[in-house]
């Protein structure tokens, strides 16, 4: 293990019972609590994810109360605006604005960065989470389209839409760039 990765390894003392010595090992690994990216620590505090589900509930009172849509379609327009905000700031737009990280994550989406790159910590779930929910409310007969109306392609977009979100954040799509797109310029 490199120092700097995130991880850390944790010697425990032995006790009297030896027992209780065999059911445990002797290093276990832990993720450090400590995530110097000033880009993607806030992340980690905790009213992000209220502030986070606040945003898209804005969102859709928007489209709903202020606008006038029917419910169904006022989560799929938040749908759609979630999908093409999440997808520019988190699986697009490469780097840090932070000028004290020297370049460290210039080369590294939001997503990347977050959680030093550990895959399915408690905040990518929630984020990987939100455009399933999204979609669920979109396409739910009692939040969403009405039953009657049978708005088949209401729910093909919001499932394609929730496909490509999930997709993009997987552990196996990690700095894979699809095509060479996004790729940048290579450094020397």
């Amino acid at each position: 293990m490199a120092a700097g990765d995130g991880v850390r390894l944790v010697h425990r003392e032995r006790s009297e019972n030896k027992l209780e010595d065999a059911a445990r090992p002797a290093h276990r690994r832990e993720v450090s609590t400590i995530n110097m990216n000033m880009n993607v620590n806030w992340m980690d505090y905790p009213g992000a994810w209220s502030f986070y589900v606040l945003a898209v509930a804005i969102v859709w009172f928007c489209f709903f109360v202020l606008d006038g849509f029917e419910s169904g379609y006022a989560w799929t327009y938040t749908h759609m605006v979630h999908a093409a905000i999440t997808f520019y700031l988190f699986h697009w737009k490469k780097g840090s604005p932070i000028n004290d990280d020297q370049g460290q994550f210039d080369d590294l989406t939001f997503w990347e960065q977050i959680d030093c790159g550990v895959h399915w910590t408690g905040t990518k779930k929630f984020l990987a989470g939100v455009p399933i929910v999204l979609c669920l409310l979109a396409s739910n007969p009692y939040t969403g389209v009405p039953a009657e109306k049978d708005d088949s392609a209401q729910l093909f977009i919001n499932t394609i839409v929730a496909l490509v979100l999930v997709i993009a954040k997987v552990p196996e799509m990690h700095k894979v760039r699809l095509l060479g797109i996004n790729k940048g310029i290579p450094t020397q």
